[in-house]
């Protein structure tokens, strides 16, 4: 990946996150989101891209329409950059259901260790990391050397941990970058 640039994108806020539940496969963008994708689209304008992947969860896919349309680019869909996958049972809940967010807790232990524990048919650590790596490959494969990615944001975070780590990224660093956004709130 030595001569490519890739341009990672968060979706903007969805529907599901303006609502405060927990976010579903379907939820798409709220109408704040769709004014965030624009303002980095509109930013995007002065530059050249080969090509433009988006994960396939309708945030995401949302986002890239508007990238595509103001990049005149077709998207490329791949499962490998959907969002960390929770359990399922716990989408569409609102945040303030106790047994969802004991869920939620309980699911969220099983990205910082690397026992091979599952919380339902959520990822775990291996499983994410495993994606997360794969997600690089395919990046490294696609032609072109200007790739815009539309990613959701721990899935991102994993991968940024991964490229700086690589092979000694560990849970205790990669759960390092889960609280970044808190902090760049702060600031």
């Amino acid at each position: 990946m030595l001569n490519k640039r890739i341009y990672f994108i968060r979706h903007g806020q969805s529907i599901d996150d303006e609502l405060k539940i927990f976010q579903s496969y379907s939820s798409g963008l709220s109408d704040l989101g769709k004014n965030q994708v624009k303002a980095v689209s509109h930013e995007l304008t002065n530059g050249s891209y080969d090509s433009l992947v988006s994960s396939p969860m309708q945030r995401a896919k949302d986002g890239a329409e508007i990238i595509a349309g103001t990049l005149h680019i077709g998207i490329q869909y791949s499962d490998l950059f959907v969002e960390s996958m929770r359990p399922t049972e716990i989408e569409g809940k609102p945040r303030s259901d106790e047994n969802a967010r004991k869920l939620q807790r309980e699911w969220k232990q099983t990205l910082c260790t690397v026992k091979d524990i599952h919380v339902s048919d959520g990822e775990n650590y291996t499983d994410i990391l495993l994606r997360a790596k794969r997600a690089l490959l395919y990046l490294d494969r696609l032609e072109g050397s200007n790739i815009v990615v539309v990613t959701h944001g721990y899935f991102l975070r994993t991968i940024i941990a991964y490229i700086l780590f690589g092979d000694n990224l560990t849970p205790s660093l990669l759960k390092i970058f889960k609280i970044i956004p808190k902090l760049t709130m702060l600031l």
